[in-house]
């Protein structure tokens, strides 16, 4: 008995078809892996822009040029990176990895940015400004304890964690400001060279300075903002609050 065997090869038709997913997969590979590096780089733009602001503020405080702007007389972001170098803070002038991106000095704010495709990089994963990082971190505190019917810890990392936040994120200033989460209560404190000026409720100006290790306090219990304890006499306008050197 004859076994017959029927060789039979791709169609042109079959061929093009496979050769057109082989090239959609690659091009598809490709892109995913062009945005991973694209992304990559951000995050090492982003952190680049905490210790340029680190160096910044050792440099300011090396200088005692806390009260003006620390980079005075420099007129360009090369020019400011360029003395940090040569005051030894950086071992070379910073450039930012991912193409788009420039890093700037914004006079006003005190403050290492990073710009990106013309657009302000957030300085934080919740915003850049108090507004938007106190509303934030608020809302995180009371979903906190709307799903565990108690709030979260007040002591060590656990004060971040449990609201869904990265301690090392949170371990310098934003803005100038610290932000302590603790159980009920956001804690804010300025950063080493700043203080606070903020108005009680009839009008009064209370100033917090950064070696007064006291904080503005915000209790989520009652909505209120305090200055130092909270009494009712403390209770402060967070709207008039300011920040300066």
């Amino acid at each position: 008995m004859k076994i017959s065997i029927i060789k039979k090869g791709f169609t042109l038709i079959e061929l093009v078809v496979v050769i057109a997913i082989i090239s959609l997969i690659s091009a598809v590979s490709i892109i995913s892996v062009a945005g991973y590096i694209e992304e990559s780089q951000l995050t090492v733009d982003r952190t680049t822009v905490k210790t340029l602001n680190t160096v910044s503020r050792l440099y300011g405080i090396k200088n005692d040029t806390l009260k003006s702007d620390i980079f005075m007389g420099y007129e360009t972001n090369e020019q400011r990176l360029q003395q940090l170098v040569n005051d030894g803070l950086l071992n070379n002038v910073i450039v930012p990895k991912h193409k788009d991106s420039e890093f700037s000095w914004l006079i006003n704010e005190q403050l290492w940015v990073l710009i990106n495709d013309g657009v302000m990089t957030p300085l934080t994963s919740l915003g850049s400004t108090f507004d938007e990082i106190s509303v934030a971190i608020i809302s995180k505190i009371n979903d906190y304890y709307l799903d565990n019917n108690h709030y979260g810890r007040t002591w060590g990392d656990y004060r971040y964690t449990d609201i869904g936040l990265e301690p090392d994120e949170w371990n310098i200033p934003i803005s100038h400001v610290h932000y302590k989460p603790s159980g009920r209560l956001l804690r804010i404190s300025p950063e080493d060279g700043y203080h606070f000026e903020v108005d009680n409720e009839n009008g009064v100006t209370r100033i917090l300075t950064s070696d007064s290790n006291w904080d503005l306090i915000y209790n989520v219990e009652d909505n209120n903002w305090y200055y130092h304890s909270i009494s009712e006499d403390n209770i402060i306008d967070i709207s008039s609050l300011k920040i300066n050197n």
